[in-house]
């Protein structure tokens, strides 16, 4: 059996690169949430710079359910949390139609703090801050934040549809939760 040519060597390691890339590809969006650490506006204080993490989860919410999430900032000297939620509620349905707002809120609960909002605007922000000099250790804390759809406009008719047969339901709404959250870190 005669021994095989460098071109055809050369196509199996190839594809076995090919196979290798896509395995790791499909991996890295099997895996989801991940936490992003990129070291900014290096401020110094002392023999610390400030650093920014962020953290992001998307979804949907019926009318009247919420979805949660737990996340472990994992970081010693946090200094502040940044929670905002963002939707785009759906256009008009046609000429006929006009859309009502959906409201949605988001709540947040922590071992260092708590609060809720909600509005019929697209989005809703919620800031958190660590007493001055005293950043909080959140290691092995969880931050849980829940996305709750309190009402979704329906699409009506421009004249009046006392029997609702001409309305049009909407069941909830597509949202997106971005954590930004700013800590100390070593030089």
């Amino acid at each position: 059996m005669p021994e095989p040519s460098a071109q055809d060597k050369d196509k199996g390691v190839i594809g076995l690169g090919v196979v290798i890339t896509m395995v790791s590809l499909i991996g890295a969006f099997a895996l989801g949430d991940y936490t992003i650490h990129v070291i900014q506006n290096a401020e110094a204080e002392n023999d610390m710079v400030t650093a920014t993490g962020e953290v992001r989860f998307d979804g949907y919410v019926a009318v009247g359910a919420s979805k949660s999430k737990n996340y472990d900032l994992g970081e010693a000297k946090l200094t502040d949390v940044t929670v905002r939620l963002k939707w785009v509620d759906e256009p008009n349905a046609d000429s006929r139609h006009t859309n009502q707002p959906d409201a949605l809120s988001l709540s947040v609960d922590s071992a260092f703090a708590s609060g809720n909002d909600e509005n019929e605007e697209g989005e809703v922000i919620l800031n958190f801050t660590a007493p001055e000099k005293e950043p909080w250790d959140s290691q092995g804390k969880t931050w849980n934040i829940t996305v709750t759809c309190v009402s979704a406009g329906d699409q009506t008719p421009l004249i009046p549809d006392p029997g609702g047969l001409r309305t049009k339901t909407d069941g909830g709404n597509n949202f997106n939760v971005i954590v930004t959250y700013h800590f100390l870190t070593k030089k």
